[in-house]
């Protein structure tokens, strides 16, 4: 077995974005037996921290926010042990980056720093499109974490889910209760309880949720009911952070 972990630390300055370091390892194939002891490759293995060629079922965390859920796919690149991730102008646009700012550079900077993002795969350092930026996965997690400066973001509201990533919901039918009960014990006593019910369904029709709620009430032995007339409500978005 293997036991390793990545380090999932961002740099913000250009000059200290270096490529992440491969801690070094020994695999111990003493423990194996048969024949593939001999006949197997296994220096792959003699570096923690790698990652294979593929598409993984990630969560993309952007400057330690919680973004979406989505896949994300990693290339071989010459010269490095672990896979590096593959970016594009869609998915940079959204992960937040507005790539106007970063063709436009940091005004601050002592010199020039401004870059067009091409068109086509963006797969090794994020660093060589954007000024600063840095990404790392952490394969145990199945975590995509992205650090690009403030300056090269969109402005958006705290808890901001893109349009893209809302969800129309599904179809439901829903229960709930409230009950309580009192006893007096002065005078000449009494017992009261108080049972409510609220049901309801919902349906979901395009981008519409239909909800037709029911209620009824049990109080002293009066068992009234009414029914509030169907609603239409628009879809809700995902992603809440939790």
């Amino acid at each position: 077995m293997l036991i390793g972990s990545l380090a999932t630390g961002a740099l913000a300055s250009p000059e200290l974005n270096t490529a992440p370091t491969v801690a070094q390892m020994t695999f111990d194939t003493s423990m194996l037996s048969g024949h593939s002891k001999s006949t197997v490759d296994y220096s792959r293995f003699d570096k923690g921290n790698i990652v294979l060629p593929g598409t993984y079922r990630a969560d993309v965390m952007v400057n330690e926010n919680r973004l979406a859920r989505r896949d994300v796919k990693f290339v071989a690149i010459e010269g490095q042990d672990s896979a590096a991730v593959c970016f594009s102008r869609e998915m940079l646009v959204d992960l937040g980056v507005d790539l106007g700012k970063v063709a436009r550079g940091n005004p601050g900077a002592a010199q020039p720093d401004g870059r067009e993002v091409p068109e086509g795969p963006l797969c090794g350092d994020l660093g060589t499109w954007i000024p600063g930026a840095t990404s790392s996965f952490d394969m145990a997690e199945q975590t995509l974490s992205v650090s690009v400066p403030q300056i090269f973001m969109n402005l958006s509201a705290r808890g901001y889910v893109d349009p893209s990533q809302w969800d129309n919901g599904i179809n439901a039918g829903l229960l709930g209760y409230n009950f309580t009960s009192s006893t007096a014990t002065s005078g000449t006593g009494g017992k009261q309880a108080y049972l409510g019910l609220v049901g309801g369904i919902t349906w979901v029709t395009g981008a519409c949720a239909i909800r037709a709620p029911k209620a009824g009430v049990r109080y002293r032995g009066a068992a009234p009911t009414r029914t509030r007339p169907p609603t239409c409500s628009a879809a809700s978005p995902l992603g809440s952070r939790n």
